[in-house]
């Protein structure tokens, strides 16, 4: 009897050990350099993660190796940061619109064709994409939070990232209240694909111009976006009065079939009392 509990006893000490390692396993593929960063004692070898765990990447799952390489798989600080597994480690200044780029490849094509990116390529101290965004607690992209005084008059007068932002404001005002019209018109029926398809190419041209930040080319586009604006929003409004017209001839159609309906039953009940 005493042997058949034993053999219990050790066949689940066997399988609660699998099962924990299993789950160690687990919890290491998932999150190990943020399980070594924040057992540091060094604040700055900490604060990485807990910056990140507030972030847009976090949000979306972009862990440490998504920008950073290396093999979050593994037991061990050498195996992780190996050059066999990719490791990029820290990039220096100039290299941040390509270490960002190999996601955001379109936002690095235009952040190099403006202004700052001609300043980084000419070895001049200029802003990359860190200085908006941040580091590691990588904010949402906004006008009203990236583009700031504080942030722009450390190196230059804010009077022309303020026209930039001024006019990229307005465009995107213009592309909410579309949006908002879109989604009515949509939820009355009607086919909206043509000015939704519109809409997404006027999103692309403000996110080409805030990473450009190119005073006059800004002014140029936002002339040409608010004319495009202009026709969405034309087309918006005749396909809402179509689809209101539509609603009331419908609602008048039935009215007058209730009518028909009401005479024909009064009709027959009258050739029934008739009988």
């Amino acid at each position: 009897m005493s042997r058949w509990v034993w053999g219990l006893f050790l066949v689940l000490a066997i399988l609660g050990g699998g099962g924990s390692r299993g789950l160690w396993a687990q919890e290491v593929e998932t999150g190990s350099c943020q399980e070594c960063h924040l057992e540091e004692r060094e604040k700055k070898l900490r604060d990485p993660v807990r910056d990140w765990q507030k972030s847009v990447h976090a949000l979306h799952q972009v862990s440490c190796d998504g920008c950073h390489g290396g093999n979050p798989k593994a037991h061990t600080k050498k195996a992780a940061k190996s050059s066999k597994a990719g490791y990029l480690g820290k990039p220096e200044e100039e290299q941040i619109p390509d270490f960002c780029g190999q996601c955001h490849g379109t936002e690095r094509e235009s952040f190099l064709q403006g202004p700052h990116g001609e300043a980084l390529r000419a070895g001049t101290d200029a802003p990359t994409c860190t200085a908006c965004h941040g580091v590691h607690n990588i904010r949402p992209p906004s006008l009203k939070r990236i583009i700031t005084e504080d942030d722009c008059s450390d190196c230059h007068d804010f009077a022309d990232s303020k026209k930039v932002k001024q006019g990229l404001m307005r465009i995107n005002d213009q592309v909410k209240k579309a949006n908002l019209l879109l989604a009515e018109v949509w939820n009355k029926g009607m086919s909206v694909d043509p000015m939704r398809r519109e809409l997404g190419g006027v999103k692309e041209e403000v996110e080409k111009l805030v990473h450009e930040m190119a005073v006059n080319r800004t002014i140029r586009k936002e002339q040409q976006l608010t004319s495009v604006m202009e026709k969405i929003g034309d087309d918006l409004s005749r396909l809402d009065r179509e689809a209101n017209h539509r609603r009331f001839v419908g609602m008048i159609s039935i009215g007058f079939l209730l009518v028909a309906l009401v005479i024909a039953i009064g009709y027959r009940r009258t050739l029934v009392h008739r009988d």
